[in-house]
Order: C-alpha cells, then structure tokens, then sequence
C-alpha cells in the first residue's frame, strides 16, 4: 500500500487547493521528509489524511477531537473551526480533503467534502471512493465508500502508523482491543471468525426446527445468559491480568525504593534497614531470656548490680517482708476470733447477768482488741514495706526463691550472664540511636515513607486480586452449568440422526477453527515479540537493556524483561515513544501488509545518541514509506545527512502570516535550494 497523493482545499491554514505528488518509493529510499516551523501546518496534512479516511470514526487520533459525551456536536464544531480563516470571510464554503491510495495494480481515490451553511455551522459532509483496477472502475459514495476506505486502511491499523512525538506514549498494552484486530486483520483470521459465527448460526437455525417453542425460548435465554457470562469472564480475566502486572510493578517499585534505603544506610554503617529489625529481634529475644532467668519482679536490675551483698541485704528484705505478712496474718485472725467470741458471749449473757456485769465483759474484749492493734502495728512498722508492697504474695515468694537461688549460685557465672545482659542492652540502645538517626534523616525518611506506603498499596492490590480470581471462579463455574443446562436440554430434543450428525460435525468444525485461531495468533505473537525485540535493540542506546519480551495472549499487555528475568521499566518518555513505534514496527514486520507510518515531531523528546538510532536504524527500515515531520530543531545537521541516502523527497511547509495563509514546497528543505 503507497500513497501517492495527498489534496486538501480551504482546510485549516491551507487556502486554496493544496495537491501534494508523492514520487514512489524506491528499494533504498523510503522517507518522505516534510520540514516546518511549529504552527506552519505539518500536524494538518495527518489531520487531513485521517479525515479523508475516517471521518468522525478518526476521533482520539494525533490532532483529532477526543471521544467522550457529545462528540459528534464536538467533531462538527471542530470541522467548522478547521475551515480556512480566508475561506470563511469570503463564503466559500466548500472544504475538502483527500487522499490517494495505490496497491498493486489498484489505484483508490478517496475523498471527503464538506460544506458550510451562512453562520459558519456545518451542512453536509459526503464521502466518495474511487477504486479503478484492471481497466475497471467502482463508484461508492455515503456508508458504502466508508467501508471501502476502511478495508484499503483499516481504523484499527490507524493506531499503529499515526504517530505525534510529543503526545505518544508506549502502547505495550491493548485497552480497547485495537491489537487484537489488528492482528486478526493481519493474520487473515477475519473471515475465520465470521465462518465460526456463521456455523454458530446455522447450528441455532438446526436446533430450532426440532424444538418446541418453550424449548427453543429457554434454550436462547441460557444461550443470552452464556454469553453474557462469557463477557463478564472476559473483563475479569482482563482485570485479573491488569491487576498482578500492577502488583508485579508495585514490587519492583517497592525492592527499587529498599535498594535505594540500603545504599544511603550503607554509607555510614554496613547494616541495612532489614538487617537492623531483624538484628534487634534478635537481641530482644536474648534479652529477655536471660531476664526469665533472674526471676520476673527482679531481672529487670539486678543484671546492672549483681553484687553479692546487694543480692544477700535483697533476700533479707524479702524474708522480713514475709513473716511480717505472716505475723499480720496470724494476728488478724487472733482479733477476728476475738471479736467472734466477745460477741457470743455477749449474746449469752444478756438476760442472765445485770447490765454493769456485760459492760464489763464489753471492756475485757475492747482491751483484747487494742493489744491486738498494737501487735499489728508493730509489724507493720517493722517490715521492709516499700520496695516490695506491690508485689502480690505468690510474686513476693517467687522473688524470694529466685533471690535464695541467685545466692547459692556459682559467682563466676552470674558474672558471665551479667556480662551478657550488658552487652545485649547495650547493642540494642545502638542499634535503636542508629535506626532512629537515620528515620530522622530527611531522605532516608522519605523513603522509608515511601516504602511503607507501596506495602500498603501492594496489600490493597493482593486483596483485589484476590477478589477478582474469586469472581472470575465464580464465572466459570455459572458457564459449565449454563452449558450443562443447554447440553440436558439439547439431549432432550428428538433430534433425528442426520441432525444429530450435523450438529456435532458443526460443534468439531467450530472448534477446530478456534484452536486454528488461537495457535496462529499464539505464533504470530511469539513472532511480534522477536521483532519488538529486534527493533527495541536497534532503537535504544542501551542494547542490552532488555533481553526478553514476553505478550500477554488475552490482554495482549507487553512486558520486558532484562538478565536474571527482572522486568524493565522504561522511566523516559522519549523510551516510551521509541517503544511505542518499535511496537508498531514489530506488528507491520510479520504482517503481509505494507502500510505507511507517519511520525509527527519524531524526535523533541529524544537524547542524541536515540535520534542516531531512529534516523539511521529505524526509518530506513520501517515499512515502504514513512512519512516524517520535522521542526527545524529536530532532523538537521549530521542527522540530515544521515537520512539523506534513504530520501525519496523532502518538502518544506511555509507559513504567511500576513493572510495566515500555508503552502507546500517540494524539492527543497530549510534553506536548501530546491
């Protein structure tokens, strides 16, 4: 497919009749090179080209309106707009643009016309396709000369050879499903497709001559039931996939953000973040241990003292503390039986003895309580008290086994653990000084920050996907009995053996050329996946960059990968744009078809040693045309003069901005005479 001819009349800066003869091709020169200051017009004639082929179907294309809610008002505002300025003042309302096609022996001339009504607002839009091949000539205009277009240049095809440097991004995915018609489109699987739909058809068409009414009104609502379980599988494997590559790269995020805190932690100390929690676990859990065995209440210090008449005056305290508990104890009990008795006796005596003989025996037991306070008092006063008060009696008797087993101990080795438990706190308090300076330190902080919050995204992530590969079980297991119902019923319905036979050779057929389907596409993306390959190592100054590319069959999502089978992320937007067009390139490489690739400010993103690559390694080799738009900052200079060798034509918009007016100079290229 070349194109051989490009026209445009009043559109946009281009008053007039504009025509543009594009000499063919040849074996060593294949680019056409357009020069032009911003503003002159060269984002007009891609504009052009794609509303001659597309029309409002050319929406979200390089320098088209973007779909969305009320386009169509939007694409006849922006048509209105794109009428020449001097075209309007003087009521021509008669726009049109074109574009010529030749392949083969065929020659198609498609053009679209616009016009305008007094106020400036739309008319008409109409659409003519002229087709002359082998001395014959077909006429198609409306809807009819729309789909003659579409079938020369495919919209579908159009994402892959329209390109804007300064908006592209890398297209190693497939969203709206473009790839995957593109590739089916290439692969010839089209008419594959419609056959399976076909047999589909006509299956439904046997089935419902041998059942009954209500059979066949079930049989279509579990058919519309399938199907729609089929889509909903379909968007959640989609999801699925989309969710595990955004973990996978949450990961790499995550393991590049703890290189980075390891490197800055490295630079002061050789221990990193992971290793400082790790080691202080470590040594917590020593500590501790060794604490349990001092005992619970006095492990906490007497690993700092560990004096022996420290630990003896301590075992002291501890056995006065418990016979004074003890004393308190006995004498309470003496008073309790006191009170009890006085009280008994008491209550015996009243009515028997006269008044003065009780309250004398009231007296006698008073006394009895007071000396059994003091008693009290006593003890109390005398023990230890303070230090060990808080302790229950079982903590109390355990401090004091513990304090007797400390004395009867090897000196020696109480040494040792002392030694040990000092050296352990004092290792910790380091390592915590150490982690804190450095959570303290700005960068490092940031960091860590980061890192705590990709773990969370990364956890949110892992919840959805879990979710997700739930739901998409779910799904799976409602089709199987969707299809089992089909199946009971189908069984049901007294087929005769013909149809029995029919049916089932048209269930084979129809596998089978899925299964056809599926491995051409399957080898046909193992081939993309060498050429993106081949031509991401022609592109990028980083040959060794990546080492794998791997093409996700459902989702058609691209992933590269470097040695060791870590997965590479370009982090530049000028890497993008080269993967987005070497992406293109891979899919034109193992199709049949020869399209043209227009590449609209190719190179403002790119650094020096990626524009050598493009001018000398890509272009030249990229399809039979590639038609190139350059400011006057971009291909100049040594890069021209590597390009030279594969021009077929260099042409030079001009702008005037007297009557705003752009014209079209072949032969000629910035300065250079023609």
């Amino acid at each position: 497919m070349l194109v051989r001819q490009i026209s445009l009349h009043n559109f946009k800066a281009y008053r007039g009749t504009h025509t543009l003869d594009l000499p063919e091709p040849t074996p060593s020169a294949n680019v056409y090179l357009f020069g032009g200051e911003n503003g002159a017009g060269k984002t007009t004639l891609i504009q052009a080209v794609l509303l001659a082929l597309y029309g409002v179907g050319a929406a979200g294309m390089p320098g088209m309106p973007k779909q969305g809610r009320d386009f169509r008002r939007r694409y006849a505002e922006w048509l209105a707009v794109s009428r020449n300025a001097t075209a309007r003042d003087s009521h021509d309302d008669h726009v049109t643009v074109g574009v010529s096609l030749k392949d083969g022996g065929a020659q198609i001339d498609i053009k679209r016309s616009l016009w305008f009504r007094a106020d400036g607002s739309l008319d008409e839009e109409w659409l003519e396709v002229r087709e002359d091949q082998d001395g014959r000539t077909e006429l198609y205009s409306g809807d009819d000369a729309q789909d003659r277009a579409s079938i020369w240049v495919p919209r579908h095809l159009a994402t892959l050879i329209f390109f804007d440097g300064e908006q592209v991004r890398s297209r190693l995915g497939d969203d709206t499903g473009a790839i995957a018609q593109a590739l089916d489109r290439l692969l010839d699987l089209e008419p594959v497709h419609k056959l399976i739909s076909d047999i589909g058809r006509l299956s439904r068409d046997k089935r419902s001559a041998l059942l009954s009414e209500g059979q066949l009104a079930v049989l279509d609502s579990w058919g519309t039931k399938r199907d729609g379980l089929l889509t909903d599988l379909e968007q959640t494997v989609r999801r699925e996939h989309h969710l595990q590559s955004q973990a996978d790269d949450l990961e790499q995020t995550l393991s590049t953000v703890q290189i980075a805190i390891d490197e800055r932690l490295a630079g002061s100390s050789p221990i990193t973040t992971s290793q400082i929690e790790a080691e202080l676990s470590s040594l917590r859990e020593r500590r501790d241990e060794l604490r349990t065995r001092f005992g619970r209440s006095l492990g906490e210090w007497y690993y700092m003292a560990l004096r022996p008449e420290v630990v003896h005056a301590t075992l002291v305290d501890l056995t006065q503390e418990r016979g004074a508990r003890s004393g308190r104890e006995r004498i309470k009990l003496e008073a309790e039986a006191t009170d009890q008795f006085a009280s008994r006796l008491i209550a015996e005596l009243v009515g028997r003895l006269p008044k003065s003989a009780i309250e004398k025996v009231e007296q006698t037991a008073s006394e009895l309580r007071a000396t059994i306070d003091e008693h009290t008092d006593a003890y109390s006063s005398d023990s230890s008290g303070g230090a060990f008060l808080r302790l229950a009696d079982d903590e109390l008797a355990s401090a004091q086994t513990t304090a007797e087993l400390i004395v009867k101990r090897d000196q020696e080795e109480l040494r040792y653990l002392a030694e040990d438990l000092g050296a352990i706190q004092a290792e910790i308090e380091r390592l915590e000084s150490r982690k804190s300076e450095l959570s303290a330190h700005g960068t490092v902080d940031r960091l860590l920050t980061r890192a705590h919050e990709l773990r969370e995204a990364l956890s949110g992530i892992r919840i959805s996907l879990g979710e997700v590969e739930l739901e998409g079980e779910q799904r799976r297991e409602q089709i199987a009995e969707v299809e089992r119902s089909i199946a009971r019923l189908t069984a049901r319905a007294e087929d005769s053996e013909d149809a029995d036979r029919w049916l089932s050779a048209a269930h084979l057929l129809s596998d089978g050329l899925r299964t056809y389907s599926d491995e051409r596409r399957q080898l046909a993306l193992a081939g993309v996946s060498r050429a993106l390959l081949r031509r991401l190592r022609d592109l990028l100054h980083k040959q060794h960059l990546v080492a794998a590319v791997e093409i996700d069959p459902m989702t058609y999502e691209t992933n590269l990968f470097g040695r060791g089978g870590r997965k590479v992320h370009l982090p530049s937007a000028g890497e993008h744009q080269l993967a987005a067009m070497a992406f293109a390139a891979a899919i034109l490489d193992c199709s049949d078809s020869s399209l043209p690739m227009f590449i609209d400010t190719p190179l403002a993103r790119l650094d020096a040693s990626h524009r050598e690559n493009v001018v000398s390694r890509f272009w030249p080799g990229v399809g039979r045309q590639v038609f190139v738009l350059s400011t006057d900052e971009e291909v100049r200079g040594d890069l021209l003069e590597r390009l030279r060798p594969h021009v077929v034509e260099t042409f030079v918009i001009s702008h005037d901005d007297a009557p705003s007016e752009s014209k079209i100079l072949s032969g000629t290229y910035f300065g250079e005479a023609k």
